[in-house]
């Protein structure tokens, strides 16, 4: 008998990894906007250079947290592979 949910660690994969891929999406997406915004403005409107700035910021640490999304959801499925080995060596005991 199975001690572990696989179900559960893959839905939490699922929307870990969802997570990451949307926030990385969207704010690829926004920094593009920015930039484009930039460049309509001009490079000599400090205003638009230090609002893209900004985008570029925000977009970093963004980006680091789809990254430490990424990096949960592949430690769970590190986790998972260990339980189910673990799984199999008590099976095997028990027969």
């Amino acid at each position: 008998m199975a001690r572990i949910d696989e179900k559960c660690y893959e839905n939490m994969m699922t929307a870990l990894y969802t997570f990451a891929s949307v926030v990385y999406t969207k704010t690829s997406e926004m920094q593009t906007l920015a930039y484009t915004c930039t460049n309509v403005l001009g490079e000599e409107d400090s205003g638009a250079k230090e609002i893209y700035k900004k985008v570029s910021a925000t977009q970093i640490k963004y980006a680091e947290a789809a990254k430490e999304a990424r990096d949960i959801a592949a430690a769970l499925q590190e986790e998972l592979e260990n339980q189910k080995k673990e799984d199999q060596i008590w099976n095997s005991e028990d027969e």
